[in-house]
């Protein structure tokens, strides 16, 4: 018996009734920051010293309001909703792993195209980029890094191209899975500088040809606004920048309280230090939305560039779309274009292998000598085999 189930049920006892009191503390401080938020809402003055405490405190990453309202919501039930283009684009990859037969990188990226309203059938353009090596130029990137930040632009080039390539009159929306944000580790190598100019490049693009771009985070572990609060109210000093909290309190947990089911929030500028580095019409702001029901709230956070963010028109298109793409699969509610993209990215385990495969065979074509796993990998394969063949 590999787990010693004896010891696990203790421990989740005691990890139960701990959960139970955290549960209860966060809740409290919830509530706090909801109150704070109702008492400051609509306070004169309130913009204006959240720009002058944030310009006194380095690498911050938190929320910044556009306006000094910040418990209004907004609600397109009384708008029609119109045909537009929804691109949506996933990656996956595979990463380079020295105990296998070969080791190499692969990226495959994924564009899913529909026309609402038409009755068009759907399309899916895929790109497959298969990396030899995996380039580090400076010794403290992993090798993970290197190949999120390809598979990242690779995603953007494909949906940006294909976008770009639409030549429709309808409105046009180009949908991500996660934050638009290249939030990596800043690097000052020329190969990372240049891959995140690519990024900046593909945005610039679409804000040309009024595309639509969002980045939809679903169930965020982001704490914007609540930091934003923490600087209001003078918790948050340049010390305890870039710490953890002592409880898991996320942003989301205080719009389950303010959202009611498919209204949104008000937008918030993202201040960090990676969207600083952006062109000023491609920085960044999000809003949250609440795509669950009254009994079940479903939080998201959705993340747009600048001329998104400032056209009222866009931000209830994008909205109104959002919403219809969730009711499509009402037991999960998450964008379907997004899920269709996922599953034309993925790379699954026998593609993987026959990809292996065709390697080894054209190695061997051109004079190469057998290849093998290594020994480790062997045995752990061994052993999984004959796990899987014992419960089978």
């Amino acid at each position: 018996m590999p787990v010693n189930y004896e010891q696990l049920t203790r421990q989740i006892s005691t990890i139960g009734a701990s959960l139970a009191q955290q549960r209860s503390r966060v809740s409290a401080e919830i509530s706090a920051y909801f109150d704070f938020l109702r008492e400051n809402d609509g306070q004169p003055g309130l913009l204006q010293t959240l720009q002058r405490k944030i310009s006194q405190l380095k690498n911050i990453r938190c929320a910044l309001p556009r306006d000094e309202k910040l418990l209004e919501t907004f609600s397109v039930a009384d708008e029609p909703l119109t045909p537009v283009e929804i691109l949506a684009a996933d990656g996956s990859q595979i990463t380079p792993n020295r105990h296998h037969e070969l080791s190499y990188g692969l990226l495959n990226s994924a564009v899913f195209r529909m026309s609402t309203g038409s009755g068009i059938a759907p399309t899916i353009v895929t790109e497959t980029l298969l990396l030899e090596k995996v380039t580090r130029e400076d010794l403290d990137q992993s090798v993970e890094d290197a190949i999120a930040m390809q598979r990242d632009l690779a995603e953007r080039t494909l949906l940006a191209r294909e976008a770009a390539a639409l030549n429709s009159q309808l409105p046009v929306i180009a949908l991500t899975d996660g934050p638009l944000e290249p939030f990596y580790q800043r690097r000052n190598s020329p190969s990372f500088t240049r891959q995140l100019q690519g990024i900046h490049d593909h945005f610039s693009h679409m804000a040309e040809l009024g595309i639509i771009p969002a980045g939809y985070i679903d169930r965020p572990h982001s704490d914007l606004l609540l930091r934003m609060l923490d600087i209001l109210r003078g918790d948050l000093s340049a010390e305890s920048i870039g710490k953890p909290r002592d409880l898991p309190v996320f942003d989301a947990a205080l719009f389950e309280k303010l959202l009611p089911p498919d209204h949104r929030s008000v937008v918030f500028r993202l201040i960090s230090p990676s969207v600083l580095d952006m062109p000023e019409a491609i920085r960044l702001s999000f809003f949250y939305l609440n795509v669950g029901t009254a009994s079940q709230p479903g939080i998201v956070r959705v993340e747009i560039p600048e001329y998104v963010a400032a056209s009222r028109s866009s931000l209830n298109l994008l909205q109104a779309n959002l919403l219809a793409q969730c009711r499509i699969l009402p037991s999960d509610p998450y964008p379907y274009a997004l899920h269709r993209a996922h599953e034309a990215a993925v790379v699954t385990s026998e593609e993987r292998d026959r990809i292996t495969q065709l390697l080894i065979n054209d190695h061997l074509t051109h004079g190469g000598s057998n290849l093998s796993k290594s020994n480790k990998q062997t045995a752990k394969d061994r052993a999984n085999t004959r796990y899987n063949h014992l419960n089978s």
